[in-house]
């Protein structure tokens, strides 16, 4: 009999859960689709603050990427708060042009009254679970994709910040490894299902139930 992979994630449970990482990269990593998804899961709307997160986020995973190891959101959220851990960044990266624009940027946040960065940390302060920061993580959803498995997903309301970030995030990985496949001339795909808890407030008109 066939064996199918059967994976669980529920931040609430993370004695049980299987691990996912939002941010984990590989080769052929798209480094602004990456940062794309993952700001949106964030919900910073701020019309100053909000592009200025983003713009953070977009170098600072550019430099860690640039150190050929794997990261995650602990990572990131420890090198906005961190001048040590920056510093530390600065010296591992090859990406040359994300560190003069990091540094130029923090100079800058710096002599501002506010804290440019306080609501994009406080968003990554709450996404901080075990079960989001390993750097070998379970739940890789293209690999999934590739093969006969299920994943079941509980995003309890009482995490809301946590669950919602979540799920947004691991249905932007499922539609990217989705689109992929419109390339690849193997249409010959196994059957991979996820069952995503409360999912309609992570699905949106291009995305259908079925």
């Amino acid at each position: 009999t066939l064996k199918i992979p059967f994976l669980y994630l529920n931040p609430s449970l993370p004695e049980i859960s299987n691990t996912y990482n939002p941010v984990f990269t590989h080769p052929k990593t798209d480094l602004n689709l990456l940062t794309d998804r993952v700001f949106r899961a964030f919900q910073i709307t701020h019309e100053h603050w909000g592009p200025l997160g983003l713009d953070m986020l977009r170098f600072l995973i550019r430099a860690l990427y640039g150190t050929g190891k794997q990261f995650n959101l602990a990572d990131i959220y420890i090198c906005l708060e961190t001048k040590e851990a920056r510093e530390c960044l600065f010296r591992e990266t090859n990406d040359e042009g994300a560190v003069k624009e990091l540094k130029r940027k923090f100079e800058r946040a710096q002599t501002s009254r506010e804290d440019a960065f306080a609501q994009f940390k406080v968003k990554l302060s709450e996404l901080n679970t075990p079960i989001l920061t390993d750097y070998n993580p379970d739940i890789i959803p293209e690999a999934l994709l590739k093969t006969p498995s299920i994943l079941c997903v509980s995003l309890p309301e009482s995490y809301k910040t946590l669950s919602y970030g979540i799920g947004n995030m691991l249905m932007e990985d499922y539609k990217v490894g989705v689109a992929k496949r419109f390339s690849e001339t193997d249409k010959n795909y196994p059957t991979s299902s996820i069952f995503l808890d409360e999912s309609q407030y992570f699905l949106n008109p291009k995305v259908k139930l079925s």
